[in-house]
């Protein structure tokens, strides 16, 4: 056949004839398919039993540490003390014990006071260990049960740092509150000892007023019997005995008026002494129960539970890989088809080459 020919008969294939040709190497497909499936099985059931062993052998568990903080309790203490202190507990622990677990000097203490633990947990795995800021958990990935328990000795360790810390904060805080609450009461007190003492000191004078009023009353009063009864009745009619006793009686008149005003005054002052001291004997009485009642919920929330301890802890242990039967036998399938078909354009075009050279001699 000529060359022109043969090519006409190539151009003239169609999808018929290229479905015929895979038809009649329908065998071909199939075994090839079968193959590759058989090479999938091996591969799926051999990565199993891998992944089985390997599982049942390893003691790798990854495990979520919750660490408890008592913001509540630092709140309320802050509260107490101070309505206007703003202190963001959360966050500020939070960053205080991420400090901390990363701390050398911090893994070295811990080190020392359980030396049966620290050789299962390396500084560097502290170093990687995070408190996250809106969970309050920390992932980790434990090797083994020895290195899962040293971490929670390190996690508990350093809580109770950090809540020691945090407790002698409100204790000076509470303690800032008791001498101020002191100090005020001292003022009360100082206050009310200083009315008393102005009390004593007024209410004297004015008795010593009264007292020298009334000796200057007695005497005109006998100065003026005198002159009314032992001065004979002619001489009592001269003029200046006469503006004499007038100057007494007005003497008296006026000394028993202001005896008077100065009983009056005192009496006034005791009623006003008496408010007073009721006033601020209330005011003391009241901020002594008070302080009494705030301190003492103040010493019972300082001696509250932990401020930062650990929690709940959920582990689990960490499975290989297993591969999912389904994508891997349709996988093989695929792979079958596409190197059946790429077996049976091999085959075709291998024997188109030979008819070629048969035709060409």
């Amino acid at each position: 056949m000529p060359n022109n020919d043969l090519k006409q008969f190539e151009d003239d294939l169609d999808f018929f004839d290229f479905t015929l040709i895979y038809w009649q190497n329908k065998w071909l497909v199939v075994a090839v398919i079968v193959l590759t499936v058989f090479l999938g099985a091996v591969f799926y059931y051999s990565t199993s039993l891998l992944s089985t062993y390997l599982s049942s052998d390893s003691e790798e568990t990854t495990t979520s540490i919750n660490i408890l903080v008592n913001e509540a309790l630092i709140e309320e203490v802050n509260t107490r003390v101070n309505a206007n202190f703003t202190y963001d507990a959360k966050n500020t622990i939070v960053l205080k014990l991420n400090k901390l677990i990363k701390s050398a000097f911090n893994y070295e203490n811990w080190s020392e006071d359980t030396k049966d633990l620290s050789p299962f947990l390396p500084q560097g795995m502290t170093s990687s260990m995070v408190v996250l800021y809106e969970t309050h958990v920390v992932n980790v990935l434990s090797s083994s049960e020895k290195n899962l328990e040293a971490v929670i000795s390190y996690l508990n360790y350093t809580s109770a740092l950090i809540s020691k810390n945090e407790r002698q904060r409100l204790e000076t805080q509470i303690n800032v509150k008791k001498d101020d609450l002191f100090k005020q009461n001292k003022k009360y007190e100082d206050r009310l000892v200083g009315i008393r003492d102005d009390y004593e000191y007024k209410l004297l004078s004015i008795d010593d007023e009264i007292s020298s009023r009334t000796i200057q009353l007695e005497g005109a009063k006998k100065e003026f019997e005198v002159f009314a009864d032992d001065i004979p009745k002619e001489t009592q009619d001269s003029s200046l005995l006469t503006l004499r006793m007038l100057d007494l009686t007005n003497t008296i008149q006026i000394q028993e008026l202001m005896i008077e005003d100065l009983k009056t005054r005192k009496e006034v002052y005791i009623d006003n002494f008496s408010t007073r001291i009721d006033y601020y004997n209330t005011l003391i009485t009241t901020l002594e129960f008070d302080s009494s009642a705030e301190l003492s919920k103040l010493e019972s929330l300082k001696d509250d539970v932990a401020i930062v301890a650990v929690g709940n802890i959920v582990s689990s242990k960490n499975a290989y890989f297993q591969p999912n039967k389904f994508i891997i036998f349709s996988v093989s399938i695929v792979i079958g088809l596409l190197l059946g078909f790429g077996a049976v354009v091999f085959k075709v075009e291998l024997l188109k080459r030979k008819r070629n050279r048969e035709i060409l001699k």
